[in-house]
Parts: structure tokens; C-alpha cells; sequence
């Protein structure tokens, strides 16, 4: 028989529309722990797995364990001259008091809540085909109705040598705070995404960098690394906002075998990058599929899916001697080449130990060659829990890529 938290986290998980696959892979927990935790009786929850838990269904371990407090009895003493006072104020003092507790749960949230909160917001107002997201009137308009006395004021293009993406706090008081995107790019995909990073820094990181963030290429491009985890939290959040996981999942089941014309089609719908949408669906594609982005006939980098990382499926790239990509592959010495629709069946030990079926173009203005390699599923041979950190940078927001 279930208990009572058991169904809290059922109902949670089934209200955000999430399997238990779903759940386990956002909260880095098994699908067979969350399973034992909303059926098992007595469950045996672990502390730091019930707060991820907790996190991804946008909630508080106490409310998943359910232990309010009930009355003024179970107040501690510091808490009841709290509560007394309190309850001696004007209804207006009251009301101000309440919004600061709740402005000060705001600042406590994770990107991935932020941007639920604000998707859920949106789907309300606007409906759910209501894609690409107007990410700069949302920052403008969002952060001063939340946040009234600490807005963004401004969204401008700036010529920076060294920098995609800047936040900056006004120097004048009242000035609120600025995104700054560079003019050297010229990807509406690229120019939405980066705002979105930068709102990000705004909602999660402003308090703990009160003089702003700087952004480089290459801070951009870190999605799933320890290596700047302000940077990763910054692009997780851009990337929940701009294509949420339940419409992204629609528009691409996670069972498809997506192609480049299939990601192609979403990437225009979700106004992003084909790059960006391409890595968003091996996030949570239960394929095995890769990535590989290639320039002069070297792999630059690639990203696998989990199942096929899982499987031992992936290509290292970092910390080697540069690997070429195959002859036999249709963007080797063929600048010209863009059939995306046209896929070749490779044998075992071209790309992979197995067989691989390539879908491949390039991108004249970048010079680069952009392989989606497609495996037949199989069960994990290898316990990888995740992609090593260097092959973990996603470069499609550098200004050679796309």
C-alpha cells in the first residue's frame, strides 16, 4: 500500500505530465527508487535524492513529507514572538511581509523551476502553440512584474570584441539591469538563445554577481559540464524556456528516430539552431544516436544520446590526437553536400563497432560538416554514468558554428 508522500510524489510527477523514466532522468535517481517511493510502504527515502526529487516536481521535501506546521504550539519559542507580532500588524504590513517571504523563495530557485514557472505561466496566457517564445518582451515585462524594484530595463545590440551575451546592472539608481548581445552574430536562433542565457543569469545568479556576467562563446556552449556550473545553469535554463521538454517531446516523441528534416522542422518552430534542437532531443530521446560536428575533415566534438553513451556507443574526442572523420562519410571532402533526406548505411567500424545509418550536410557559412548518426537499440554493455567533462561542450554557440 502506498503512503501518504508516496502519493504526494505520484501526484506531483503525473500534474507535470512526467513518467517515471522521466522523473528518474531529470532527478539523477532510478526509475526503480522513485517506483519504491510512491508504492512502498515504508518507503526509504535518501535526504539528497528526495530534495532533486523534490526540485524537478517544483516543491519542497517538507511538503513531499508532509510535515507542515500545524499550529502555533509547534512553533519553536523565536518563532511564536515571530508569529505575534506578526499578527499584530495592519493588514498591509502583512501583505508586504508575505510577498517578501515569497520574493525570497524566488531567489532560492533552480533554472529548471524558473523556467517551469514561467512556462506554466505562459501556456495559461498564451496557450500551447504559441512558439518561438518573444524571449526579449518576456525578460523586459516578467522581471518587472516579479521583481518591480530590480528589472531589466533594456535588451540592445552591442559590437563586443570578446563576448555573445553580457548582463549588466544600470549605473544609475533606478537604472534596473541590461542584456547586451553581440552584433557578430546574426542567427535569430543564435541571438534568442543568448538573451534566454542571460535572463537566466538574471533569475538565478544576479544576488551572487551583483556586478553583472560576462559571457563568452564558449561559456555558451556549456550545457552538462562541472566544468562552470553558473554557465551550465544558465543555458539549462535557456534551453527549458525556449523549447519546454513536454512540447519539445510532442513535437519529437522520445521514441522517434528523429533526421535532420524532422529537427530541421521543430528547430523552425521553436526558433532555435538545428544544432540546438538536435542536442535538446538527445537529451531525452530513447534512441541511440550521436551527433558529430566535423570542420576540414576532423571531428570538432559530438555528443551521444544516453542510451547510447550507456552502451559505450560514443566518439572521444578531447585529449587526443585529432580523428578524422571516414572517407566513406558523405561530408568528407564535400563542402557542397546538403542533402539531409539522402542517408547512408555504413558497416561496422567506419564510425562505430557496428552498423550506423548517417544522416549528413554542411553548413557553407560555417564550413562545418554536422553527422546524425542513428544505431539499432541495444541493451547497455557498460555502466557510464555520464560523458566524460571534455566531451561534454556542446560548441554550436561559438562564432564558427552555428
Amino acid at each position: 500500500m502506498t503512503t501518504p508522500m508516496g502519493e504526494r510524489i505520484n501526484s506531483a510527477r503525473k500534474g507535470m505530465g512526467l513518467t517515471l523514466d522521466q522523473l528518474a532522468e531529470k532527478s539523477g535517481c532510478s526509475k526503480s527508487y522513485i517506483w519504491e517511493l510512491e508504492n512502498k510502504n515504508p518507503p526509504r527515502p535518501s535526504a539528497d535524492k528526495l530534495a532533486s526529487i523534490a526540485e524537478v516536481l517544483g516543491t519542497t521535501v517538507d511538503v513531499l513529507i508532509g510535515t507542515p506546521i500545524n499550529t502555533v504550539a509547534d512553533l519553536k519559542p523565536e518563532d511564536k514572538v515571530f508569529f505575534r507580532k506578526f499578527s499584530g500588524l495592519d493588514a498591509a504590513k502583512q501583505d508586504t511581509i508575505r510577498k517578501m517571504i515569497d520574493l525570497w523563495d524566488d531567489e532560492q530557485m533552480g533554472p529548471e523551476r524558473w523556467a517551469n514557472k514561467i512556462t506554466l505561466m505562459l501556456n495559461a496566457v498564451q496557450g500551447p502553440d504559441r512558439f518561438p517564445v518573444d524571449v526579449e518582451r518576456l525578460a523586459i515585462e516578467y522581471s518587472n512584474k516579479v521583481f518591480p524594484n530590480d528589472p531589466i530595463t533594456k535588451i540592445v545590440p552591442r559590437d563586443f570584441p570578446d563576448f555573445d551575451g553580457v548582463l549588466r546592472k544600470g549605473a544609475g539608481a533606478g537604472d534596473g539591469w541590461r542584456i547586451g548581445y553581440s552584433t557578430r552574430m546574426t542567427s535569430r536562433g543564435r541571438i534568442r538563445f543568448t538573451i534566454a542565457h542571460e535572463f537566466g543569469h538574471y533569475l538565478v545568479h544576479r544576488l551572487k554577481y551583483p556586478d553583472g556576467v560576462s559571457c563568452t562563446p564558449e561559456d555558451l556552449a556549456i550545457w552538462d559540464s562541472e566544468y562552470n556550473r553558473v554557465e551550465a545553469e544558465a543555458n539549462l535554463f535557456a534551453a527549458s524556456l525556449l523549447m519546454p521538454l513536454d512540447a519539445f517531446r510532442r513535437a519529437v516523441p522520445d521514441s522517434m528516430d528523429a533526421t535532420f528534416s524532422d529537427l530541421k522542422e521543430v528547430a523552425q518552430k521553436f526558433g532555435v539552431s538545428l544544432t540546438a534542437a538536435t542536442l535538446r532531443w538527445l537529451g531525452y530521446t530513447q534512441r541511440r544516436a550521436l551527433l558529430v560536428v566535423s570542420k576540414d575533415d576532423f571531428i570538432l566534438w559530438s555528443k551521444p544520446s544516453k542510451p547510447a553513451l550507456r552502451s559505450g556507443a560514443f566518439i572521444k574526442t578531447s585529449g587526443i590526437s585529432p580523428k578524422a572523420v571516414p572517407y566513406e562519410s558523405p561530408v568528407r571532402c564535400n563542402p557542397n553536400y546538403a542533402d539531409i533526406d539522402d542517408p547512408i548505411r555504413h558497416r561496422a567500424g567506419i564510425w562505430l563497432n557496428e552498423e550506423v545509418l548517417e544522416y549528413s550536410l554542411v553548413i557553407d557559412q560555417y564550413e562545418l560538416g554536422m553527422s546524425l548518426l542513428l544505431l539499432q537499440n541495444a541493451s547497455p554493455v557498460a555502466e557510464i554514468d555520464e560523458e566524460p567533462v571534455e566531451d561534454a561542450f556542446d560548441h554550436f554557440m561559438k562564432p564558427n558554428q552555428r
